[in-house]
């Protein structure tokens, strides 16, 4: 759906002899670098109960990896940034993260109308 979108738009425009810019951001990665001090902080100011809130710093915090290579572990090691892949919870605090960014985007109004929908920014929605 989000192709098909930016090629409609794109091809709206440039039928009409305008030039279209496209910026992108690849988001691949962008569950690992949720760092978890921000996160919470983001959580506070968004008056998320305190008692939801104890539960998923003290979930985050005790987060320990080691990691395997041909057989031997490594030592362990702390995680303080990145969701839970696969967490049923992650997307939301994902989108919670970023709605900053977002609402900077769409402040910021830049993007264009076609025939009255505006498309200043496509991204996925949870």
């Amino acid at each position: 759906m989000l192709f098909f979108s930016v090629q409609r738009v794109t091809s709206y425009f440039t039928k009409r002899g305008s030039c279209v810019y496209l910026s992108s951001l690849d988001a691949s990665k962008a569950f690992d670098r949720v760092t978890h001090s921000k996160l919470f902080d983001k959580l506070a100011n968004r008056n998320v109960p305190h008692c939801l809130l104890r539960v998923l710093h003290n979930w985050y915090n005790k987060l320990v990896l080691v990691v395997k290579w041909n057989g031997v572990l490594s030592k362990s090691f702390v995680v303080s940034c990145g969701v839970r892949q696969g967490g049923v919870v992650s997307p939301f605090l994902f989108n919670l993260y970023v709605d900053e960014l977002i609402y900077e985007l769409e402040a910021s109004d830049a993007g264009c109308c076609v025939c009255g929908k505006f498309f200043g920014r496509l991204y996925y929605v949870c």
